[in-house]
């Protein structure tokens, strides 16, 4: 969700350049020799629910180095390829996900234990609304916030 390698700034309309995509190979992780990697940009959308919605890595094993079946493995995606998030996300964020095409394999799992990123919303909306992790605002359950922020269902905190 919201993975990209532009220079956009939320929040500001044209306010950077597009990421580029890099090719299969090109994406600099590790082990290196057992994966390939290349990396595919979403679609810059400005101010809407999912920016760069279709942001996508995509592995490839090797067949320099056998992988064992059933065992777990940990890739690590190097900084220097400049992907970033483009605004945060709550943990756990069900949007995360991992897939293969291998046969006989769970087409796409939702990756369980991911952190929090970016900020949040204040006092996590005090138990009175959603978060919206992207813009840090909260979305107010009804009777909640400031009388004028009630009829548009945000506000501060919630409060």
């Amino acid at each position: 969700p919201h993975f990209t390698r532009s220079t956009y700034i939320l929040g500001e309309q044209d306010s950077g350049s597009p990421g580029n995509d890099l090719n299969l190979g090109d994406l600099e992780l590790y082990p290196s020799l057992t994966w390939l990697g290349k990396w595919t940009e979403g679609t810059h959308c400005g101010d809407c629910i999912t920016p760069f919605a279709g942001s996508l890595i995509t592995l490839e094993l090797q067949n320099i180095i056998p992988v064992t079946p059933s065992m777990l493995y940990k890739i690590v995606i190097d900084k220097s390829n400049g992907i970033k998030t483009f605004c945060g996300h709550g943990a756990n964020n069900p949007s995360i996900t991992i897939g293969t095409d291998a046969p006989g394999s769970i087409v796409s799992q939702t990756i369980e234990n991911s952190p929090q990123m970016g900020s949040g919303c204040p006092k996590n909306c005090t138990s009175n609304g959603a978060c919206d992790h992207c813009y840090q605002t909260c979305q107010c359950y009804d009777g909640y916030g400031s009388s004028v922020d009630i009829t548009q269902s945000r506000s501060h905190d919630c409060s």
